[in-house]
Parts: C-alpha cells; sequence; structure tokens
C-alpha cells in the first residue's frame, strides 16, 4: 500500500510545481514520510527528506504525477537530510516523492559478461570473484577527460584492498581509440571494449561517467551513480564512489546507493521492440539450428519458440559472455572463413528482445515451420559432406569398446591403406562413428610412435574431427602428400558417457586426378616444456617455426591446441625486415571448440618468415574448465594434462 499526499505551501523554484510523499507500509511501519523542495544555487533544487534514520529510502522523480523514475536511493542518516538535485536545471516543471522500504532494500544483480581489453585480454567478470570489489566506469573517453586522475587516486587508495576498477567503453569504434585514450589517460587500469554496447545496455547505463560497485560475494550492485558530486550551496562536496567502497570494505552500510550520473547522455541508440518473427526467428534458423537440433552436437534443440523462451535466460548469458556462437578469434585481427559470429546489431536485438520478455507476438512461428519441414541432420558429421562426396577411399578403424564411465587413454590404430603410388589428397575428412563419446581425432602419417610424436606438435596432422568443425577440401589448387605404401595411425580420444559404447570411427580419402601446383603442408609451432604449478592463474609459453628459409609460403589456415587449462594463444608472422604482424588473436581458447581459422585471404609469406605463438594457461579454481586447481601440470596427452600447439597450415609451389 502507499500512501500520499499534497505538499502544503507554495513551491519556491518556478520549475517545480509540486512535490508528494509517499511510504511503503511494512509488518511494522506505518510512519509518513515528507520532502521539502527549495531553491539552491546554480539553479538546481535542495530537498530536504524527512524520513526514518537508518531506513532505506527511495527518491522518486515524475514530470506528471504518474510515471516515477528513482532518482536518489539511500539510507538515511538523519532526518531531516538535504541533498541537491544535480539535474534539476535539465528539466521542466515536475514532482518528487519518497517511499520507505519496509526492510532492506534489494540489491540489482550484477550481470555476468566479457569483453576484450585495450592490451587484448579477454575479462570475465564472475571470473574475478578473488577480488572483494569490481568498479565499473562506464563512459565516453572524449567527454571526460579527467578520468584518468580519477582512475589513479581510486586505484591508490582501493586497489591494495582487493577493489579492481575497469573502464567499459561503448563508443570507440575501434580498439586503437582504447590505447589511445590508456596513454592519454596514463593509465593500467583496463578499458572494455564494448562494441555492441550489449554490457552498457544490459546494465541500463545513460549517461557518462556512470560507475556500478559490485559485491564479488553475492554478485549485486552496492552502489551505482555519478562518482562525486561538487560543493552545491550549503551541501558540502560528497565522494559517493570513496564513500561507498570505504563503508563496503568496512563492512557497514553505505549511505547512498544509487545517485544520478550527471555527465553526458551516452548515445547507446534506441531500444526498438523486437520482433520475434521478424528478427529472432531468423537469427535462430542461420545462425543456431547448425547445432541446436534434434540428435546434434549441441546439448538441446532450439525448434519452435516455445524452447527459444525456455531457454531464454541461458541464451542471454551466454551471448553476453561470450560463450555462443562459438566463434572465438578477436574481430580487430584479420577475416575468416566460417566465421559464425552475430554481427553487433544482431546480438542486441537478441538481448533486447530477451530483456523485453521474450515475446511470441502475432503471426506464424518461421522457426517451428523451418524445422518441420527439414530432413533429420544428414550433413557432416552425421555424413560424408555433400559437396565433396563419397570419399575415393575409406578406412575404417576397429570396432572400440568404450567403457561406461573412467579415463580412456589415448588410442592410436594404425591404418595402412593399399595405394602403391605416390598420390595427392584434395581432402581427407574423419567421420566419427559414435559422437557421443568420440572426443576427438587426429590422423597422421607414420607409426604410433610416430603419431606420439607428431601429436606434440613435431610435424602435424593430415586430419582432424573436433566437435563443431566444419569438414573442408584443402585450399583450391592444393593438395596433401600422401607417399606410396603409406602407414596412417589415428589418435582416438573417447570419453565415457555413462554407458558402455562402441566406435567405428572412419577416415575418408579424397584424391586428386593430377598433382596439383600447391603442395598443401601441417606444421606447429609447439612446445613439450610445460610445468604449470598448483592454482597459477596465468603461466605463459611461447614457441616458434619457420615455414621455409628458401621459398615463399602461402599461408591458409591457423589451429590452437591446448586442453582444459588453456586460455588464450596469438600468432604473430615475424618478417625477415623484423616487422611484426598479428594473424590470429584467441583471447578466449575453449577446449571444447578447437575451431579452424581458415584466412578468408590466404596470405604470401616471404622465405624466412617466422611464426611466434604464444599463449598461457590458467591453473586457478576460477576456470570452470580445470580439473583440479591443487595438482600440477605438465605435458601430457590426457585432457587432465597439457599441450602447446599452435597448428598451421600452408602450401609451397611443387
Amino acid at each position: 500500500m502507499i500512501f500520499s499526499r499534497m505538499l502544503s505551501g507554495q513551491i519556491a523554484p518556478p520549475v517545480f510545481s509540486l512535490a508528494l510523499a509517499s511510504v511503503l507500509f511494512g509488518p511494522s511501519l506505518a510512519e509518513e514520510l515528507s520532502v521539502d523542495v527549495l531553491p539552491a544555487d546554480n539553479d538546481s533544487i535542495r530537498i530536504d527528506l524527512h524520513g526514518q534514520p537508518t531506513q532505506d529510502h527511495v527518491l522518486e522523480y515524475s514530470s506528471d504525477a504518474q510515471n516515477w523514475e528513482p532518482l536518489l536511493s539511500l539510507r538515511l542518516p538523519s532526518s531531516p537530510f538535504r541533498w541537491n538535485d544535480p539535474l534539476a536545471p535539465n528539466r521542466g516543471s515536475g514532482f518528487y516523492r519518497l517511499l520507505q522500504w519496509s526492510g532492506s532494500a534489494p540489491r540489482e544483480e550484477a550481470s555476468d559478461f566479457r569483453l576484450i581489453d585495450h592490451e587484448g585480454r579477454t575479462r570475465q567478470l564472475h571470473y574475478h570473484n578473488f577480488q572483494k570489489a569490481i568498479v565499473l566506469f562506464f563512459t565516453d573517453p572524449d567527454t571526460d577527460p579527467s578520468l584518468g586522475a580519477t582512475l589513479t587516486d581510486l586505484k591508490n587508495s582501493f586497489g591494495a584492498q582487493a577493489v579492481e576498477f575497469w573502464v567499459i567503453d561503448p563508443i570507440s569504434e575501434n580498439r586503437s581509440e582504447l590505447v589511445t585514450t590508456a596513454d592519454t589517460w596514463q593509465t593500467d587500469v583496463p578499458i572494455l571494449h564494448d562494441s555492441a554496447q550489449l554490457v552498457s545496455r544490459a546494465y541500463d547505463v545513460g549517461r557518462g561517467t556512470e560507475v556500478v560497485a559490485i559485491d564479488t560475494a553475492s554478485w549485486s550492485v552496492f552502489y551505482r551513480g555519478a562518482i562525486e558530486r561538487p560543493a552545491v550551496d550549503e551541501s558540502p562536496a560528497q565522494s559517493y564512489l570513496s564513500d561507498a567502497l570505504t563503508a563496503f570494505l568496512a563492512g557497514q552500510p553505505t549511505i547512498y546507493r544509487h545517485t544520478p550520473a550527471t555527465g553526458d547522455p551516452l548515445p547507446l541508440g534506441q531500444t526498438d521492440v523486437v520482433s520475434y518473427e521478424e528478427v529472432i526467428a531468423p537469427m535462430i534458423i542461420e545462425s543456431c539450428v547448425r547445432c541446436h537440433s534434434s540428435n546434434n552436437i549441441a546439448p538441446f534443440p532450439l525448434d519452435s519458440y516455445e524452447t527459444v523462451a525456455e531457454w531464454a535466460h541461458d541464451i542471454r548469458e551466454v551471448t553476453l559472455t561470450g560463450e555462443m556462437p562459438p566463434w572465438f578469434a578477436d574481430p580487430e585481427f584479420g577475416s575468416y572463413e566460417d566465421d559464425w559470429s552475430l554481427s553487433e546489431e544482431s546480438l542486441r536485438a537478441l538481448v533486447d528482445w530477451i530483456d523485453q520478455g521474450a515475446l511470441r507476438g502475432d503471426g506464424a512461428d518461421p522457426l517451428a515451420d523451418f524445422v518441420a519441414n527439414t530432413p533429420p541432420p544428414s550433413e557432416y558429421p552425421f555424413n560424408w559432406p555433400s559437396d565433396l562426396g563419397e570419399p575415393d577411399m575409406i578406412l575404417t578403424i576397429p570396432t572400440q569398446n568404450i567403457p561406461a564411465n573412467g579415463e580412456v587413454d589415448y588410442r592410436y590404430i594404425e591404418l595402412n591403406p593399399d595405394i602403391p603410388a605416390d598420390t595427392y589428397l584434395r581432402a581427407a575428412i574423419l567421420k566419427p562413428g559414435n559422437r557421443e563419446v568420440v572426443h576427438h581425432s587426429l590422423a597422421f602419417i607414420g607409426s604410433t610412435f610416430e603419431a606420439f610424436i607428431q601429436g606434440a606438435g613435431l610435424n602435424g596432422y593430415f586430419a582432424s574431427y573436433v566437435p563443431g568443425v566444419q569438414a573442408k577440401s584443402f585450399p583450391p589448387d592444393s593438395g596433401k602428400l600422401l607417399e606410396a605404401n603409406p602407414t596412417l595411425t589415428l589418435q582416438m580420444h573417447y570419453q565415457t558417457n555413462g554407458s558402455p559404447q562402441t566406435d567405428t570411427t572412419q577416415l575418408g580419402l579424397y584424391f586428386l586426378a593430377t598433382p596439383p601446383e600447391m603442395e598443401y603442408r601441417t606444421t606447429a609451432a609447439s612446445t613439450i616444456s610445460i610445468n604449470i604449478g598448483p592454482n597459477v592463474r596465468e603461466y605463459t609459453r611461447e614457441a616458434s617455426v619457420v615455414l621455409s628459409d628458401t621459398e615463399p609460403t602461402l599461408l591458409y589456415e591457423l589451429s590452437p591446441h591446448m586442453h582444459f587449462r588453456g586460455s588464450r594463444m596469438e600468432y604473430d608472422a615475424i618478417y625477415p625486415n623484423g616487422a611484426i604482424e598479428k594473424l590470429l588473436s584467441v583471447p578466449h581458447y575453449i577446449f571444447d571448440w578447437q575451431l579452424l581459422y581458415r584466412l578468408a585471404e590466404p596470405k604470401w609469406l616471404p622465405a624466412g618468415t617466422e611464426i611466434r605463438v604464444r599463449g598461457a594457461f590458467d591453473n586457478s579454481p576460477q576456470n570452470p574448465e580445470n580439473p583440479d586447481p591443487a595438482q600440477s601440470v605438465s605435458f601430457g596427452e590426457q585432457s587432465d594434462e597439457e599441450m602447446f600447439i599452435g597448428y598451421i597450415n600452408f602450401a609451397v609451389k611443387r
């Protein structure tokens, strides 16, 4: 129940014609509140709040006494309590009212997200639970040139107390602008690029610089609003954020929970009502059902409005954290075929639709119609790729028996095909016999022992299967050489699923009728020198390889490989003249999605070009994939051991 009354007396400021006072009745609280509105310096409005000290209150504003918006949320230290409204000069006539919570005001949930910072590193909010608090600064750097000094002061005051500070930039168009901002501000505080504006919209920010202070123990917001308020009239300057952090770290309630940000409006664009029929369903059809269909590799199908709505909360979460769609190349460097990522406009529409309630709307359900009229999955990995057709030779491994539970050692299975003469392949495709238990498979040329060495990255594979991989022919005008009477070895990595299983994975070989212009090769920059200590959050490795000392090479594809503790990997080309070019950066590596990144345009590299691969492992408890952060980790084949391999596919002229 809400009680309200008009205040008696003439309101002095001409822009405000009326003030209201209201109260929320709790089980044992029925006290009337009041608001006194008076003029102040600088055309602002001075407000005296009359309520119950030590209780949570909300001051609201409305232009029509009908639609109210929160303006100030605080725990009253005294009554009356004086506050100046800094936004009053920007508004016309309107109304205030004061409400009191019957208990403690609930905190806003801090949505998880992942963004890339100005140094190219990925930052996920919920990963940082080893900090006590994280403070987000949503801003347009061009409108707040002094923020760097503020960040330095705050970091000096609170950084040693397990408080972390991040800047969220939803305005700059590219990463280089963020680097310039960091240099201008002379700060090492991460500046995160919210290029799709998903995080800024999810946190409903409107003005810069608005701060959001987050308690990592509960992932809730304990302060939101302005950094500070200058002295106005008889009211002294107020260090909102510093005071909130001091109280929070001392385990005390903060006086201010929410204050109005006073910077320029952030141009985040209008949030329109998103149509399921016209926008969301076509997006799901184009980008999701390739995996999210019955009996496919995704854990659940998206086959109708009802299933999308059922999973809407999870879809929003994995979109904000960048887990889906499964494409992890930093868009700042290079362009690639089979880029599964969604456009920024599509990402915004998807999250906006969910935040609007995931409404069905009128009309047909294009997704349900599409699924009903689409045959069950028949493409790879269920069958041989339709664009390649039936292989010229199919090699089948002996039936493998997989136990119901436990860890299965890698299996190396030798095959000896009848190929009496040197042959070039236009494609080599591994088709899993049982996708439920085949985690991945690699095909090598050579015996079992040689395959183990090659698996360590000294030579490389010539065919692979991992979940989500796109089956392709080798690039045009190229082929891989298979010498006469070869021994082929398949490395099989199985994972148990709770019941006994069998598998008969197949290797399909596609022959070229005549030798190609280019010989397609695979090599790797790798190291077996891995020794990760327990609970180590950042363990870095580096390796390099020269593709050819004597002739130019044509670079086609890059494929990072690590295991559960792998966190990031990047490739650089170091040219003979000393120039360095970043070819690929995967700032968020996920073992379950070992993607092959094929350049949209192959790249000629001069003789002597070195490919340098750098990356890191995360053996901390914050890594959700980590089997056991208390264990030391070294090189090995099993997933709970580690590898550091940067595969490289290239070609040389024959």
